[in-house]
């Protein structure tokens, strides 16, 4: 089974981010209390997927991509979400162990997260 071709979606859903950047209570914006999160937790997600790929633990694959897709969904990585999503379909039959490159892919799509939300905040 083939990745998703995410290329028609923008990686940043900007309503997602307009919503962390509106401001709290205190008159701060929780955009950089999660971001910051989600900058922190991201490598740590990613090298605890690798070694369950390598290890060929769909159970545990499931897990941490079960995080990740939450984390996108929570910051609006809209395509992160979507390929999250779409591995979590592939434990339940096991071929998420079989694609090769779905690490690169997740490292690939954070990236252009990251890109999109310095393109926003440096307009």
């Amino acid at each position: 089974m083939a990745l998703p071709d995410l290329s028609g979606m923008l990686p940043l859903r900007r309503e997602s981010y307009d919503a962390l950047m509106e401001r709290q209570s205190d008159g701060s914006s929780l955009f950089p209390k999660v971001y910051e999160i989600f900058c922190s937790e991201m490598p740590r997600l990613l090298g605890e997927l690798g070694v369950n790929l390598e290890k060929k633990d769909s159970e545990e694959a499931y897990e941490v991509l079960h995080q990740i897709k939450g984390s996108s969904a929570a910051m609006g990585a809209g395509r992160l979400w979507e390929l999250a999503q779409f591995a979590l379909d592939m434990c339940s039959d096991g071929s998420v162990l079989e694609e090769r490159f779905l690490l690169q892919e997740i490292e690939m799509e954070i990236g252009l997260y990251h890109g999109a939300i310095r393109a926003i905040r440096e307009y």
